[in-house]
């Protein structure tokens, strides 16, 4: 993917995704609940300003953000809200937008996309740490 292209973290709280982006010179903004922690792990790595103008206090269902400006989403972490937070990434997303998914279990996860409009680009599959990984897109545009 293009350094040009505009991510999204809907899962920053431990900065895992986060940091490394940034530091290959991606553009991403990205929600939190505790922007505290996050920004302590990330000030050794990254200047105080660039990090408040990356991250916002806010709920993965409800960023705030504009509609249709991200290039890709990353949802990794807690099934908890899934079915919400896939949602919004939806929402987050231009036509032929792509979505990435690190998750506990893969029970309903592509029904929960699908209900949302995406269509299956990688099916879900455990990886060797046991976590469950898809990819899905957007219909539409080319991204």
């Amino acid at each position: 993917m293009p350094t040009t292209a505009r991510i999204v973290d809907l899962s920053a709280d431990d900065g895992r995704h986060l940091l490394p982006l940034l530091q290959l010179g991606f553009d991403v903004r990205a929600v939190a609940l505790d922007v505290e922690q996050i920004t302590d792990r990330l000030a050794p790595h990254i200047a105080s300003e660039e990090i408040a103008s990356r991250i916002a206090a806010a709920s993965p269902t409800e960023t705030g953000f504009d509609s249709e400006s991200a290039d890709w989403v990353i949802l990794a972490g807690s099934d908890r809200q899934r079915a919400g937070t896939i949602a919004e990434a939806y929402r987050l997303l231009i036509a032929g937008g792509w979505l990435w998914i690190e998750t506990e279990s893969r029970d309903g996860l592509v029904e929960d996309a699908e209900a949302t409009g995406f269509v299956v680009a990688e099916e879900p599959s455990r990886d060797a740490s046991g976590s469950v990984r898809a990819v899905f897109r957007k219909p539409g545009g080319i991204a």
